[in-house]
């Protein structure tokens, strides 16, 4: 997919995000199987579960090895958002698209000059997906974000593939008939912001998503505890 985040805001990014490039990749996922993928069948619940339980140890092996921690450590940041980001997932997953509409995507990126953005797309029927980290690959030079061992590391824990050399650094997933799972994918989004571009709670962190909040900032919305 082609970045969509210019130099400083987002204001360029439109529905090539989920155009013909990205309906591409949905087709070839489909054809065979990806890596990092939720398989569909019987097993696609208990596929999604040891997704989940995968991302929940590489998000605890993340926190325990991270030494660019800006303010507090990653569950405290993600918690911050995960509400609000799974939300805006949700009502993504619930819009119905028109024959040839395009927008079933969200990008979240990150102030300052560089392209710093995490962004996921979704087909029409919530059974396949393909999330990216920036690789600069798509940007100007100056443009490009820092991304050394560390950060390439986090990439790998978090299932991104480490290979930018041709784009971004992607995960292709395939989701069980009930869709994806909002909270483990604003997980997935919210930890690649602060392991690899050093995301931090006074950061704004921008919006485009057009079926969610087309064009924003994140909120801070904690999720209210259950007793």
């Amino acid at each position: 997919m082609q970045g969509v985040i210019p130099r400083k805001t987002m204001t360029r990014s439109d529905s090539t995000f989920a155009g013909s490039i990205m309906s591409r990749q949905l087709r070839l996922a489909s054809a065979g199987q990806a890596p990092n993928t939720v398989k569909r069948g019987a097993g696609a619940r208990a596929a999604m579960a040891k997704w989940c339980s995968a991302l929940a140890i590489a998000i605890v092996m993340s926190v325990a090895g991270s030494a660019a921690a800006k303010d507090g450590d990653l569950s405290d940041f993600v918690e911050t958002y995960q509400c609000s980001l799974a939300g805006l997932i949700a009502k993504i997953e619930a819009h119905h698209n028109k024959p040839n509409e395009k927008g079933r995507f969200i990008v979240l990126a990150l102030p300052g000059p560089t392209a710093s953005y995490v962004q996921c797309a979704f087909d029409s029927r919530n059974r396949e997906g393909l999330c990216e980290a920036s690789s600069g690959w798509w940007n100007n030079s100056w443009e490009r974000p820092h991304i050394g061992a560390a950060e390439r590391a986090s990439l790998a824990r978090l299932g991104f593939s480490t290979d930018g050399s041709h784009g971004n650094f992607q995960q292709q997933m395939r989701f069980p008939p009930e869709g994806p799972e909002p909270y483990a994918l604003a997980t997935l989004m919210l930890s690649a912001l602060y392991e690899v571009y050093g995301a931090s709670k006074d950061m704004a962190i921008e919006v485009v998503a057009p079926f969610a909040l087309r064009h924003g900032f994140l909120p801070r919305r904690r999720c209210v505890p259950i007793s």
